[in-house]
């Protein structure tokens, strides 16, 4: 216990005089150096924000990812060439329904890398779900280079390329820290 007579001075601030103590770990804290937090006053190495566990990564979570949209990619690119091959249509309507197939593959590639990092949201996730969309756009090209119904130079169309950018957009947008 500290005497009355004793005069306490802020270890950070030497010059000031305090009586003052951060509500956890109990060490003198002067009024300019402490930090108000909801739980009471704190020094500034106890009220220092860590990340959150949402924002955490570890290597394994980082390598599902990119193995989530690596297969994502493969898989949803050319099954946009199946439904264009069902489809059919002259150039416009080819060119819609790769809109709305790139629209509609980056919501899953987004929510297929979000399911399998425990929905972490974190850049680095954000980029792979991205990046995920654009492999699809790659994969479906290799797809349509190789059938001759539909080559027609689809994907190389302005709202196909549109459709593309806003897709990763949406996958970005289901990881967004």
């Amino acid at each position: 216990m500290t005497n009355r007579e004793e005069t306490l001075y802020c270890p950070r601030d030497p010059e000031v005089q305090t009586i003052l103590r951060c509500g956890r770990c109990g060490a003198l804290i002067c009024p300019s150096c402490l930090v108000q937090s909801p739980v009471g006053s704190r020094c500034p190495s106890c009220a220092s924000i860590g990340r959150t566990p949402m924002q955490d990564s570890s290597r394994a979570q980082v390598v599902k990812a990119i193995l989530t949209g690596l297969v994502m990619a493969a898989l949803t690119g050319p099954a946009l060439v199946g439904v264009l091959l069902l489809v059919g249509g002259d150039g416009r309507v080819s060119a819609i329904i790769s809109l709305i197939g790139f629209v509609a593959i980056g919501y899953v590639n987004g929510e297929a890398v979000r399911l399998v990092v425990g929905y972490k949201l974190h850049k680095r996730f954000q980029y792979i779900a991205g990046l995920s969309v654009f492999g699809a756009y790659i994969a479906a090209t290799f797809v349509l280079l190789s059938s001759p119904n539909l080559r027609n130079d689809v994907f190389s169309n302005i709202v196909a390329l549109a459709g593309m950018a806003v897709g990763i957009w949406i996958a970005m947008g289901r990881v967004r820290p």
